[in-house]
């Protein structure tokens, strides 16, 4: 997974030139801060162009799925006679891609069929596999920001670790700094997956 923001823009954050072991503890504070988050938004903004993904259809006579964000679609197949290969590939005219924002640069993440519904039945979960550029076409600036906040209290801090918790030594215990942190939750909150009952 590529980093979601860069070492210049967490040095600028920091106001301070980073070397040598600092360096090298702050480029690891981006990798995790990155992956923290993907947690925290239930998204991944990493592109990854062309990749084959396989779903479990939830429900029957659907015509709408639900999916993980992407910025294409290259091909959709469904299983129609149970048999657990993707035989049928359904034309790009066959189905529309929505997103649940018009603001420039969201990406889809729902395909509706135009003429037929997702196959359900048989003996298998039905699954359907999706070919698609998945993630997004550039991280927004709002993710920017959040990395380099969280970036830079990982990096800045002994005792922190990948799961966001902040030692403060002794027996004091700790606090979990990215839900603490007002600026990293309002840069990230417009991002935030809706979370499904």
């Amino acid at each position: 997974m590529a980093d979601y923001a860069t070492i210049e823009q967490l040095q600028e954050r920091i106001a301070t030139p980073l070397t040598g072991d600092a360096l090298a503890r702050f480029v690891d504070a981006l990798g995790e801060a990155s992956a923290m988050v993907n947690d925290d938004t239930g998204r991944n903004f990493d592109p990854r162009a062309g990749v084959a993904k396989t779903f479990a259809l939830q429900s029957r006579n659907d015509y709408t799925l639900k999916l993980p964000d992407f910025t294409a679609m290259t091909s959709l197949k469904v299983d129609d006679d149970d048999d657990g290969t993707f035989e049928t590939t359904i034309a790009a005219s066959g189905y529309e891609l929505d997103k649940s924002s018009d603001d420039d640069g969201w990406p889809y993440d729902t395909v509706r069929l135009l003429d037929r519904c997702f196959p359900t039945g048989g003996r298998r979960v039905r699954r359907i596999e999706i070919t698609a550029d998945w993630g997004w076409s550039a991280v927004p600036a709002g993710i920017v920001k959040a990395t380099t906040i969280l970036a830079a209290r990982i990096g800045g801090r002994e005792g922190s670790s990948a799961t966001g918790l902040q030692s403060f030594g002794g027996e004091g215990g700790g606090a979990y700094i990215r839900t603490n942190d007002p600026d990293y939750s309002h840069a990230i909150a417009r991002y935030r997956r809706p979370q499904v009952a």
